[in-house]
């Protein structure tokens, strides 16, 4: 008979940048700050960011059973992106968004971030958005 032996990987834990929590809900959203703007394709984020995202949602999942988990990208400045979307390789090119639910997009001044953590305000507006994305999932799962 043979045992195995596990040992937990020691470079680099699971280390998300930022996880909200509606608290009048089992919600959360799972955000990564990016520093570059992403104003088209080739300065979009990339498969490993994209992954990344993938896998922290479904890790919270583990973690806070019965969550609905959002997950969104906020970039600087404005750019032309919405959301982020798995699609299957292939002729269909069918949207995975059942499976992969999409990674939302959120655009933020530089300097208006800068004013906020300067003068101590918080970004209510953006917190707001970010927490709908929760909301709309615990939403849709009831409805």
């Amino acid at each position: 008979m043979s045992f195995i032996t596990i040992k937990p990987a020691t470079s680099k834990a699971q280390r998300t940048d930022t996880v909200l929590k509606a608290p009048q809900y089992n919600s959360f959203v799972v955000i990564d700050a990016k520093y570059y703007g992403a104003s088209d394709v080739q300065s979009a984020p990339g498969w490993g960011d994209i992954v990344k995202q993938f896998f922290y949602a479904k890790a919270l999942k583990v973690y806070a059973q019965n969550a609905e988990v959002g997950n969104a990208f906020v970039f600087p400045g404005s750019g032309p992106f919405h959301s982020v979307h798995m699609i299957e390789r292939g002729e269909k090119g069918a949207i995975l968004d059942e499976d992969y639910p999409p990674i939302r997009c959120f655009y933020l001044d530089p300097m208006e971030l800068i004013e906020c953590y300067t003068t101590g305000q918080k970004l209510i507006e953006l917190s707001r958005s970010l927490m709908s994305l929760a909301y709309d999932e615990q939403q849709a799962t009831v409805s």
